[in-house]
């Protein structure tokens, strides 16, 4: 029996660490030597040739930062997301305040290559390396101070809890100690002398290194006593990194990436289905689920165990939900899709909607349309390229909303009659409704529909209707998802049409007031479009009848001779423009008309000479405006009938003095 429990243990823990790893670009061939993130998503990696890369979405785009250097740099560490240090060959220190944007040298005060650094804050930090070298900083690396090793080995790994509690190793097995911050360093016996290359508390007591030929140490006495556990290979590891007292990874040669749930009392290795194995050098996790490596020829590697999205909308418990919701998730960098399902039933027996998703939202389509005034629940799981899923996210309820209503009409009331043909149709709102559709037709069935208006508001007006004729009218509401019935059909009925007349006379402007006989007047409409015409007669007198409401305009011509300009004329323009107040200026009405020569709708003194050069014939002259003029030419008509006293003159007698 105890076999067996032992047995269900060990697949218990391999399933838990078996998870994918991804490939992610860094474009870079040059090998990396350390990785550093601070959260899921910003991370920088650093090797060979001063390469730095970073990432700001958990490695799915790495770009390239510029090192400074062309130094191999094995070690990287950041206290915050903008200062942050690479350390390297012939001591090389770099530090960046800004994320990596720019980095600047440090003077560490040795040219020994440095391989490892330590900032337990944006203070106080450590770097060790050839030589039995260690240095400490207090004042953020402007200074380094070198503390005594006692050993003149290479030291590979510096890992610091706190300010006082760190550990260091190195070649021949070195492990050493401090409890003070490095003012004292303690060497401490393993009983081997392969080299450790990496280190990693995750408190005061539990640690771990790794070296040559797999070994791995635990302790869990702060470093006073250290055992070895069984990797189960020999490859050298070269880096080490412990989420918690159980979960832990170890990498190193030929690709190898070992893991353990509990506390490396058992440690497995995971497949990451690498065509051709390289050496890794460095890893860093910061949930169980997300993780990176990295290695030789640039290689960067990322684990990824799909998690359940979190649901995001519709909210728990939501209610007057469209029947095509839109549904949102939280999205995985390492999900290829997903699968969202709803159902009525909370066991999701019967499914009103399953779907896949290649983003983090899916909307239902009208096809799929949900119930009215329904309750539903709603779940979502990812999956990635191999077809593996994670666990479904926690179930949520929504409620759909209440079936649409048509809204209730209000004007113009049910068998009225109305006063115009222009009419303002009104209704009130429906709940959850996004538009509204009008029909207007002269059938009590809608079998002719004149009218079928889409609309956002609750009011439409129409001016075209016909006169004494009775019209039924309905309304509909409508959103994406649904069309409401008919409202209660109203039926009313459009006045009789009054009819009006414009009638008037034309008379000269002089001081005879000379009517103006035989002018033809044309009636146009709102549109210059010609209505009819007429003549007037011996009193400058013309009638147009049976006319409707509206605006009109007469255009107005006449073949009698032009005449009656003088100098004169040319001098009121002047007054006029001098704002001098005689009988005629300032110029109105009809003589300002007569005053614009060349029709630019302004009286000037290009006018005036216009008018001097025509009387005394100089060429050239230019004289737009017609031989005569008229005012008013402007009607409207407005339930009653328009009497109109036209005025006329020839163009240029401003002051009235001819006869026509």
């Amino acid at each position: 029996m105890r076999t067996i429990i032992v047995l269900l243990v060990a697949i218990l823990a391999y399933n838990q660490l078996h998870s994918g790893w991804i490939v992610q670009q860094s474009n870079t061939t040059e090998e990396l030597r350390d990785v550093f993130f601070l959260d899921s998503t910003m991370g920088w990696a650093v090797g060979n040739a001063g390469v730095i890369r970073k990432t700001t979405d958990g490695g799915a785009s790495w770009i390239s930062q510029a090192s400074g250097t062309s130094n191999t740099l094995f070690s990287v560490c950041f206290a915050n997301d903008q200062v942050g240090w690479v350390v390297g060959q012939n001591g090389t220190i770099r530090k960046t305040t800004d994320g990596g944007a720019s980095w600047i040298s440090q003077a560490s005060g040795t040219s020994n290559t440095l391989f490892s650094v330590c900032f337990v804050n944006d203070q106080v930090g450590w770097v060790v390396g050839q030589g039995g070298t260690i240095r400490k900083t207090t004042n953020g690396g402007s200074s380094w101070v070198s503390q005594t090793s006692y050993v003149n080995l290479i030291l590979l790994s510096v890992h610091f809890v706190d300010a006082n509690f760190g550990c260091v190793v190195g070649q021949n097995g070195t492990i050493l100690l401090t409890y003070d911050g490095g003012t004292n360093w303690f060497s401490q016996s393993i009983g081997g002398t392969l080299p450790l290359y990496s280190v990693h508390f995750v408190n005061y007591n539990y640690g771990w290194a790794v070296g040559g030929g797999g070994v791995i140490y635990k302790t869990t006495t702060g470093g006073t006593y250290w055992f070895q556990q069984t990797s189960n290979t020999s490859n050298w590891l070269y880096g080490v990194h412990f989420l918690d007292i159980n979960r832990g990874w170890a990498v190193g040669d030929g690709g190898i990436i070992l893991a353990t749930t509990n506390g490396g009392s058992q440690w497995f290795a995971q497949n990451v289905n690498l065509q051709q194995a390289i050496n890794f050098n460095s890893v860093k996790f910061v949930s169980p689920q997300k993780g990176w490596v990295v290695g030789a020829s640039g290689r960067i590697l990322a684990q990824y165990t799909l998690s359940p999205p979190t649901l995001i909308s519709p909210i728990d418990g939501a209610t007057n939900v469209s029947l095509l919701p839109q549904f949102i998730w939280s999205n995985d960098p390492y999900a290829a899709y997903y699968r969202i399902q709803v159902s009525k039933f909370s066991n999701f027996s019967i499914l009103a909607f399953n779907d896949t998703a290649n983003n983090s939202s899916k909307t239902i389509l009208l096809q799929s349309k949900l119930d009215t005034n329904t309750l539903y629940y709603w779940r979502v799981k990812s999956y990635d390229l191999s077809g593996d899923s994670s666990l479904w996210a926690g179930v949520r309820t929504f409620t759909t909303e209440p079936i649409l209503l048509p809204p209730d009409l209000v004007s113009p009331a049910n068998n009225s009659t109305l006063l115009s043909n222009t009419v303002n149709f009104v209704w009130n709102t429906s709940t959850n409704a996004e538009n509204y559709i009008i029909e207007i037709s002269t059938d009590s069935l809608f079998s002719t529909v004149l009218i079928n208006y889409t609309t956002n508001s609750t009011n439409y007006s129409i001016n075209t209707l016909s006169f004494a004729t009775t019209y039924y009218w309905r309304v509909r509401s409508a959103n994406l998802s649904q069309i409401s019935a008919w409202s209660a059909k109203r039926k009313f009925s459009t006045p009789v049409q009054q009819l009006y007349q414009i009638e008037g006379t034309i008379k000269y402007a002089n001081t005879a007031q000379t009517p103006m006989d035989n002018c033809v007047v044309r009636l146009l409409n709102s549109s210059g479009q010609q209505i009819t015409q007429t003549t007037t007669n011996s009193l400058g007198y013309f009638i147009f009848t049976g006319l409707s409401n509206g605006n009109y305009s007469l255009d107005i011509t006449t073949t009698k001779n032009w005449g009656g300009v003088s100098i004169v004329d040319v001098n009121l323009i002047r007054l006029h423009l001098n704002n001098v107040q005689s009988s005629f200026t300032p110029l109105t009405g009809v003589r300002l008309i007569a005053a614009d020569i060349n029709v630019n709708n302004q009286v000037n003194i290009v006018d005036a000479n216009q008018i001097r050069r025509r009387l005394n014939n100089l060429q050239p002259y230019t004289w737009t405006a017609p031989n005569y003029v008229f005012y008013p030419t402007s009607v409207e008509i407005n339930g009653a009938n328009v009497t109109l006293s036209i005025q006329s003159l020839c163009s240029g007698d401003i002051n009235g003095s001819y006869t026509p």
